[in-house]
């Protein structure tokens, strides 16, 4: 590393880019909220506000909503409800901002610090990747190189630098009046809208056999989903391989054990989230029912997460002690049983998930799609639109 990238990378760590997680009730932490640049609330101090800390926003494990909706903007309220609390007591600990374990490694604050050392004094962004007309070469070598028809290739080509007449882009080379989608009539019709955002696409893509988590995330950079895709399809069988399974119906588990079924739907309109939870007995009857419906626009994976620990909470106060829990989302599954509880803004709920499981005497979780988790499924469609939680 040059003196100059050095001296940068000490700023770096200086500039509270290292951030605590939220563990505890502390009472030595500042506001701060995970997802934007620089981690500062976007809402101007009101006059009379005396707020400081973070444990004063936080009440019985959960977020004090009237409070927040009360004295921050509609941005920062979005920002902070979807940021998950711990069910137990842990210390404080930081956060790389730079790598998805959140853990700071040499390479990743290299990365980070000749970055910013090109850069001179421009921000960061969150994500130090390297830019695209750097790995562009690399995604053309893959996208060539597919076994399917040239007209497919080029087809993707054309989406990948974005060349396509959608209405946005009609609408920047010629005037047009509309950039609109004609079909949905609410967003702007760009191509990632098309073919993953329009209403019926998402339909699509839920009924598909694969899906790979994180799309959402990713809707910005179509690249970078492509290099995701290609990513999964070379990957090699072994722990971090998520493979397909056969199943595509509802099988009953093993007699005396019970089967949990769990689903999350996120309404971006309404800003709410709604789980799903179905606990059936082997002889395939419904013995439990919970729908859990909260203020919140989160991410999948994060309401996924929420929807299995709510499970084993609710596993443990019925007193079941022998359990299957089934989820759609293979990438959260992977996770818990790969045992990778680092896996950055959802590390607090797996941490947590870690210790309930360990009360059960036997607690797997296995991944289906969605033809056998349909029930759930609908129950949090139903859930999202709910005023209050049931069960």
């Amino acid at each position: 590393m040059t003196a100059t990238a050095a001296s940068v990378a000490a700023r770096v760590l200086e500039n509270e880019k290292m951030w605590l997680r939220i563990k505890e009730l502390t009472k030595g932490l500042r506001v701060w909220i995970p997802g934007l640049a620089d981690g500062r609330v976007t809402t101007v101090k009101p006059i009379g506000c005396q707020l400081e800390l973070v444990h004063e926003l936080i009440e019985g494990g959960k977020w004090k909503n009237d409070l927040l909706q009360h004295w921050f903007n509609e941005t920062d309220v979005n920002l902070i409800t979807n940021i998950p609390l711990s069910l137990y007591d842990r210390k404080d600990r930081l956060f790389w901002n730079y790598s998805k374990s959140g853990i700071y490694t040499v390479k990743s604050g290299y990365a980070v610090a000749k970055e910013q050392s090109e850069k001179g004094n421009q921000r960061l962004a969150p994500d130090p990747e390297i830019s695209w007309e750097v790995r562009k070469h690399t995604v053309w070598k893959r996208l060539w190189g597919l076994n399917v028809k040239m007209k497919l290739k080029h087809f993707l080509w054309r989406c990948l630098q974005n060349g396509m007449a959608t209405n946005e882009a009609l609408y920047k080379r010629l005037g047009t009046s509309n950039k609109i989608c004609y079909c949905c009539g609410e967003e702007t019709e760009t191509i990632k809208h098309i073919f993953f955002f329009y209403p019926k696409a998402k339909v699509v893509w839920k009924l598909a056999p694969v899906r790979w988590e994180g799309l959402v995330a990713l809707q910005g950079k179509l690249w970078r989903w492509w290099e995701a895709v290609m990513q999964v399809a070379k990957e090699t069988q072994g722990v971090d391989r998520i493979r397909l399974t056969v199943q595509q119906q509802w099988e009953p588990p093993k007699e005396g054990t019970m089967m949990m079924n769990i689903d999350a739907a996120i309404s971006a309109k309404m800003v709410r989230s709604g789980l799903g939870i179905i606990a059936r007995n082997w002889r395939g009857v419904i013995v439990k029912v919970k729908g859990i419906t909260d203020r919140r626009k989160g991410d999948a994976a994060t309401e996924e997460t929420l929807a299995i620990r709510s499970a084993l909470e609710m596993a443990q106060g019925a007193g079941w002690t022998n359990i299957e829990v089934q989820s759609d989302c293979k990438y959260v599954v992977s996770l818990i049983n790969t045992d990778n509880v680092q896996e950055g803004r959802l590390q607090t709920l797996l941490e947590d998930i870690d210790v309930l499981k360990k009360r059960f005497e036997s607690c797997n979780f296995s991944f289906v799609p969605r033809t056998a988790n349909s029930c759930s499924h609908e129950l949090a469609q139903f859930v999202v639109k709910a005023t209050r939680n049931f069960e």
